[in-house]
């Protein structure tokens, strides 16, 4: 059952990449779907509490299990717009909150989703054994923070625990999430940022992610190796 459930994890991230690609591949190939030029628009047009609605939706989405995998560093572009027409520190920690908070409520529905569907569709048992393990310096993007969550789940970590760890990587990226962007916007300008730049970030991310459900499926093959020549 141990070896299923790895199994399983590793399918959450082979799903999640076969998600990215058809999303650039969409996008590069001329079809008419939202990129990060939209994105930028969007923010734009935002003004007062509407930046704080904008915030809160692009960090709820973009942290969402596979839904999240079509608005690929969409935060960070929130983030250095907001920085671009800083008003001042205060409202800049209040758009960073305002992130963290739905980056965390995007994490709860992750888990909660993750749980039923394990628990009530694939009918499977929870695992005691299961060690929950924050790995924030892999798992800090969005997106592998989706994947790993739902892969935790699956693979029997305890939902309570997953949130917890959760909580405390999230706390960490947003706070170097600030830092980074106050430093890349003296350098980068927001208006230059194109859809294709965006499709070959989501072609990118995808690599990553299917890389990392092979490597797990690997893993799984050569225990299961090691334990059939054991028996012999």
């Amino acid at each position: 059952m141990k070896n299923l459930k790895e199994q399983y994890g590793a399918i959450i991230w082979l799903i999640s990449g076969a998600a990215l690609f058809l999303y650039a591949g969409l996008g590069l190939s001329g079809t008419n779907i939202p990129g990060v030029e939209e994105l930028v628009l969007f923010i734009n047009n935002a003004n007062g509490p509407w930046l704080y609605v904008a915030a809160l939706l692009s960090i709820l989405v973009e942290g969402l299990y596979i839904v999240g995998n079509f608005f690929p560093g969409a935060t960070l572009v929130l983030i250095l717009a907001v920085v671009s027409g800083l008003k001042s520190f205060a409202f800049f920690v209040s758009i960073i909150l305002t992130i963290f908070i739905g980056w965390v409520i995007a994490g709860a529905i992750n888990i909660y989703a993750a749980t039923v569907y394990s628990k009530k569709i694939m009918k499977l048992p929870p695992d005691t054994e299961t060690v929950v393990k924050d790995r924030a310096w892999t798992t800090w993007f969005p997106s592998y923070r989706a994947n790993y969550e739902v892969a935790q789940i699956a693979e029997g970590g305890d939902p309570l625990k997953v949130f917890v760890s959760s909580v405390r990587v999230r706390v960490v990226a947003s706070l170097a999430a600030a830092v980074y962007t106050l430093t890349l916007s003296m350098f980068v300008d927001i208006e230059s940022f194109s859809n294709e730049e965006g499709f070959w970030s989501a072609v990118m991310v995808g690599l990553i992610s299917t890389a990392v459900g092979v490597y797990k499926i690997y893993l799984n093959t050569q225990t299961n190796n090691h334990s059939i020549q054991s028996e012999y």
